[in-house]
Order: C-alpha cells, then structure tokens, then sequence
C-alpha cells in the first residue's frame, strides 16, 4: 500500500469552517498552527509501538496530517 497516495486528498472534503466545540477556534486554524509540533510526537509512537497494523494506521495518520496540511495551511512565508 502506498500512503503517500492518500495524502494528495483529492477525493476528500474538507469542512475550513469546523470550530472546536469547546473553544470554537476553528480547527483548521489550530491545525495548521500546531502540526509541526505535534508531529514529532505521533512519529514517535511508532517506535513505542509494537504491532505491525497499529504501526500502519499511525503512518497513515501521519501522511493524511500531511496532506491536510499541505491542502489548507498557508505556505511559510521565506524571507532573504
């Protein structure tokens, strides 16, 4: 299975509007805030991890986190 494939999220909508239900910041928001912090820490479960299937389903949370960021995060700015 190739999970780099289901990162392009092409066939997947995406709600830009959803807020939190509890702050109502909008999600994508916070999202796009903290995936890079968050991240490293999702990556590091499959190190603690031991089952083959539940390694699977964290990688392919970690490339669908990818996508969405790639979809709906604004790109950082480069400065000279």
């Amino acid at each position: 299975m190739n999970l780099e494939k289901l990162a392009n999220l092409d066939n997947v909508s995406l709600d830009l509007e959803a807020t939190h239900p509890t702050t109502g910041n909008k999600i994508k928001d916070t999202f796009c805030h903290d995936w890079g912090k968050g991240r490293p820490v999702v990556e590091g479960l499959i190190e603690v991890v031991k089952n083959p299937i539940v390694k699977l389903l964290i990688r392919l949370v970690l490339n669908l986190g990818d996508g969405v960021k790639a979809k709906i995060c604004p790109a950082p700015e480069i400065t000279e």
